[in-house]
């Protein structure tokens, strides 16, 4: 993803009600589509129960997106690194 679009994304987050909404549901879909293993280690590593995993990641995510918590940087330095896009190691850093 280009630098211009993730910050035009992060900013329709904070705007657009509608945005925010479909972003949540996406990423309630990403999450649940997870590998299993991982969402039992993000399961254990917050003390919850595995049915509740994606709505807490999810909230950590896109309040992270929208608080500017979670950056272009952020984004780049996993991607440079060869880690890819670990969503539950993002979700557990913000």
């Amino acid at each position: 993803m280009s630098r211009h679009s993730f910050v035009a994304n992060q900013a329709k987050m904070q705007t657009d009600p509608a945005f925010l909404k479909r972003t949540i549901a996406d990423c309630l879909i990403y999450a649940n589509s997870e590998p299993l293993e991982n969402q039992k280690r993000f399961a254990a590593r917050h003390k919850i129960p595995l049915r509740d995993v994606a709505p807490v990641a999810c909230k950590r995510f896109v309040n992270g997106l929208v608080q500017n918590r979670y950056t272009y940087e952020k984004y780049r330095e996993g991607i440079n690194a060869g880690k890819g896009f670990d969503f539950f190691q993002v979700a557990d850093s913000l």
